[in-house]
């Protein structure tokens, strides 16, 4: 940047902290239920989705579901 025919450098600073954090709560309350803080249906389908494909050729997995209404 030109100043008075000199020229001269402009450096700007910004602290991400407070955005990164804000992201951060909002990825937990999508994934997770905002009464218990467990896991909701959404984690479970990305969780179990990851697990699948980390299977290699031959193995199997298992997944226990319980349903906790009128419990």
């Amino acid at each position: 940047m030109d100043f008075k025919g000199r020229p001269h450098y402009v450096i700007a600073v910004r602290d991400l902290k407070a955005r990164k954090e804000t992201e951060n709560h909002i990825r937990y309350l999508a994934l997770h239920d905002p009464l218990t803080s467990l896991p909701n249906r959404s984690y479970f389908n990305n969780r179990i989705d990851q697990e699948i494909q980390a299977l290699g050729s031959g193995q199997s997995a298992a997944s226990l579901c319980l349903d906790l209404d009128r419990f």
